[in-house]
Parts: structure tokens; sequence; C-alpha cells
């Protein structure tokens, strides 16, 4: 499977460039580009790319991986340039699967290849896929979206014809299960955050204050939250009290927590910055 990941993609990829090449007089007459489904002029650039959808799968398990085994912190560990065999050495992969790996991630943009074989980031690569980059949100593709929602996203068409699904809370009934998806959630949620303050800077104060909200979360998930406010430094003030709710108990919900609402009348608010 994995070699067919990477000679699909690194075809399709071929086969795009060479269309685009040969099909340059068919543009102009309005024909259809050979070998793709993207669309070819402005008036199709709504419509589907048929094959970048129904192969996409391909490219997310192999930017999953390439997160798995460390590829892109390696990378840019060396400053870049690194051969075959330093990643070979890095991710402790030694198997000819590895270079197919790399041929996919390639294909995707996601790597650069010289000629004498050296890989390098792009630039989204090393701002986003490398753990030591400000604006990193690689655990939160590899974790949540790579390792819970993208395996989950399989029973789509059963959920679609029977209409059953498990809840939020049947399956952060499980405290691993919930700490990943929290963990996950609050590395891509940190830029989402920081983004937020930066266009709230110099338009609210927090000065003298010591709570501003409560964050309503379910049990297993309000237990690594909490983990995470301890890890913050001590002028960082959050509590996690129990948002993923289903639809049914929101209004009891509210009901429940405006009767639990301090006697000094001081608000809450749900707070959703990335959460929901």
């Amino acid at each position: 499977m994995l070699l067919r990941l990477g000679s699909m993609l690194a075809r399709r990829g071929l086969h795009a460039a060479s269309a685009r090449f040969a099909a340059a007089p068919a543009l102009r007459l309005g024909r259809s580009r050979a070998l793709s489904t993207a669309p070819v002029d402005d008036e199709m650039e709504d419509d589907i790319d048929v094959d970048g959808v129904a192969y996409g799968f391909m490219a997310s398990q192999a930017l999953f991986a390439g997160l798995e085994l460390g590829i892109f912190d390696a990378i840019a560990a060396a400053g870049g340039s690194v051969d075959l065999p330093s990643l070979q050495r890095s991710s402790g992969v030694t198997a000819p699967r590895l270079q197919t790996l790399l041929t996919a991630l390639v294909a995707s943009k996601a790597l650069r290849r010289s000629r004498d074989g050296a890989y390098d980031l792009s630039p989204n690569a090393a701002r986003f896929l490398v753990s030591s980059s400000r604006h990193f949100y690689g655990d939160y593709l590899k974790l949540q979206i790579g390792r819970q929602f993208y395996h989950r996203m399989g029973a789509l068409t059963d959920v679609m014809k029977t209409g059953e699904a498990p809840s939020y809370a049947s399956w952060f009934s499980d405290p691993e299960v919930a700490a990943t998806y929290t963990r996950a959630q609050h590395n891509g949620s940190v830029a989402t955050a920081k983004a937020l303050l930066k266009r709230m800077a110099g338009s609210v104060s927090l000065d003298g204050a010591s709570k501003m909200l409560d964050i309503l979360e379910l049990p297993e998930v309000c237990a690594t939250g909490n983990t995470i406010r301890a890890e913050q430094p001590a002028d960082v003030l959050m509590s996690y009290i129990s948002g993923s709710v289903p639809e049914p108990v929101v209004g009891a919900l509210y009901a429940n927590a405006y009767k639990a609402r301090q006697s000094s009348g001081s608000g809450w608010w749900w707070w959703c910055v990335g959460w929901c």
C-alpha cells in the first residue's frame, strides 16, 4: 500500500506537470486538460478536482507518518539538505519504504528534493510541521486528525444510512482517548488564541482581573485540561469545570449553570476558541 501511495502521488504530480505543458494549446481552444480532473480555466475554478479529493487520503497519511517519524524535525535540526541515510538513522526506518514515504512527501510539496538526493522543508512545512516553530500545530494534525478523526470518518457512510453514531461522552469515557484529544486540541488552539489576543490588544483591559471565564467540558477532558493549566505560568488563570455537550442537554446545562452562578452575580462565558 505504501509503495502504491508514493508511486501514485508522484505519478499524479508528474502527470499534472506534463499535462500542463502538453495541453496548453488545448486550453486555448477550450478543451479539457488530459490526465487531470482539476479545473482547466477560470470558469471552472469552483468545480471539484475529483482526483485531488479521491486520492487526498494518501497525502494525508503520508503527512501524518512524516510527523510520527519525526521527518520534519530531523530536517529542521540539521539545517536542511538531509540525505536518505541520515533520515533513515533519525527515524529508525532503514527499509526502502522510507524512500517511498519521502517521495510521497515531495509529491505533496511538504518536502523538496535536490538533484543530489538531499531533502529540504517547504516553507509551510518549516513553519507549521516543525515542533520548535512558534507556529507548530503538528501535534493537532498527528494526534487528533491522524490517530483519531481520520479513522472514525471511515464510518461516515454507515452513520449517514443509520443515523447511529457514538457521542463524545462515550468516546471520551476512555481517559487515554480524552487525553490524546485534549492535548492535540490544545496544540491546535494555541495559534488561534494568540491571534485572538493580538486582535484584542488594547481593546480589553484585564488589569486586576482574577477570573474571566470558566470552560465547560466533559470530565475526562477537564482532567487533562487541569494538567495543562498546571504547566502554565502562575499568571495564566484558567479553570476547567466540565463543551462538547450533546445538543439535547444544552438547555438544561444553561439552566443549571445559571443556578450555580456565584451569588456575587459574576457571569460565565461559553468559550469556544478552536474547541467547538
